[in-house]
């Protein structure tokens, strides 16, 4: 079987990142710099050229692995005109080359039945690996193990978020950011001694950003360039894939955390952002004394007004419910309240208060609980932020309206419930 891919396909950096056989290879980098690209390209070439692979494909939590790591190896495969090659199941996600057996799997750490059960792995890929704890990476360290035809690996890539992670401390630190800015790559080597020899550990760190992805337009660089003038530690992390600080936050002791969510509510309320471009959000809120208890429902990008329905439909019930959604999107809110009404489904879509600062400053006072299953709500939390003046000083009630799409879609619900008037019926 002859397979043509042109040399075009691929970044560069893929030149450096493909033939790279370290144990770690640790991609940092800004966004749209290519490094997941890099990694899902170099795990399917590797089960293609390769005999007796078992890769696994990581994040923190399970759910999310769908619209990430899954997804973007899907979308390599039909890019390639691949699909005879591969058999795809959706359900499990799982990816088997029909050819040799080789396959791909994906499992959040958070899975602990198929964590105990995997066998045999030959390589795994962390995405998002600031996600992951210390603990975590050393627990799939040492199952990366026993004798493989072919090298094994881990790939690890991630945005760097905050320069106290343990992730900079672990791998970069001995390397000056300036340094390794230069030459985008370096591998070092640490000797360990087993049994009166020395084992060579190699690890190769690489740094990129949307300077070395030539798949952009020019309007995503000219956005990414844009936050220099507007927020210069998120032009850092995310523009020049550099050690970022966060400061200025808008919660900063975030939101309170618990395992479980009560098993009734005394109202359940949905909250609704719409995006194309950027993720369409919806979220479930579960009122119970006043305190608030939120489920991330729906993340995704390029939901046409019939796709968003039919996934909203999804978490539907016997009862109406209200979504409150944005109000500057009343044609959308009109198509979806249609397309509810002719499949008989209970939801009624009303616009929202969109009072920004209000609205924060409501949140700011309520008990908000959340959960680990949500992923990308927790990560928008972490790093919601006031915009800052000339001398990076906070301007109270402007918010940085980046990565927000969750907490408006909280917002809209949480603060325009809070304005209805309670409706108290007296029998005489």
């Amino acid at each position: 079987m002859k397979i043509k891919i042109k040399e075009t396909a691929f970044s560069p950096l893929f030149k450096v990142t493909y033939p790279c056989t370290s144990r770690y290879l640790i991609e940092k980098g800004g966004a749209a710099s290519g490094k997941s690209e890099r990694a899902a390209a170099k795990i399917l070439l590797r089960t293609i050229l390769e005999d007796g692979h078992r890769f696994v494909c990581w994040r923190k939590v399970g759910k999310s692995l769908r619209n990430s790591t899954f997804k973007l190896l899907k979308d390599q495969i039909n890019r390639w005109n691949l699909k005879e090659l591969f058999d795809i199941k959706e359900t499990d996600m799982t990816i088997t080359n029909k050819i040799n057996g080789n396959e791909i799997l994906n499992i959040g750490m958070d899975d602990r039945e198929k964590i105990k059960s995997l066998t045999s792995p030959t390589g795994f890929w962390i995405e998002e690996m600031t996600e992951f704890e210390e603990e975590d990476f050393n627990q799939l360290d040492t199952r990366l193990r026993g004798t493989t035809k072919n090298y094994k690996q881990i790939i690890c890539t991630f945005n760097p978020i905050s320069e106290f992670h343990w992730i900079k401390n672990r791998f970069f630190d001995e390397y000056s950011e300036d340094k390794l800015k230069k030459v985008n790559f370096v591998t070092k080597y640490k000797d360990v001694e087993i049994e009166d020899e020395q084992v060579r550990l190699y690890t190769t760190l690489v740094h990129s950003t949307y300077k070395d992805n030539p798949f952009l337009d020019a309007e995503t660089k000219a956005t990414y360039e844009s936050y220099k003038d507007i927020d210069y530690q998120h032009y850092k992390v995310y523009a020049l894939g550099e050690w970022g600080s966060i400061g200025n936050l808008v919660f900063p002791n975030g939101f309170i955390f618990i395992d479980e969510f009560p098993e009734a509510y005394d109202d359940v309320i949905y909250g609704l952002d719409f995006g194309f471009n950027n993720p369409s959000a919806f979220v479930k809120i579960g009122i119970r004394d006043k305190e608030y208890f939120v489920e991330e429902l729906i993340y995704e990008k390029n939901l046409s007004n019939n796709d968003l329905a039919d996934k909203i439909s999804e978490f539907a019930g016997d009862e109406f419910r209200v979504i409150y959604a944005d109000s500057a999107e009343p044609a959308r809110i009109k198509a979806l309240n249609d397309i509810f009404f002719e499949k008989g489904i209970k939801f009624d879509v009303r616009p929202s208060d969109k009072s920004v600062k209000d609205g924060i400053y409501y949140l700011k006072g309520c008990r908000i609980y959340t959960k680990k299953e949500n992923v990308y709500l927790n990560k928008e939390i972490k790093f919601y932020k006031w915009k800052e003046n000339s001398d990076n000083r906070p301007i109270e009630g402007e918010p940085l309206k980046i990565n927000d799409h969750l907490i408006d879609a909280l917002r809209y619900a949480v603060y325009t419930y809070s304005l209805t008037p309670e409706l108290k019926m007296a029998f005489i």
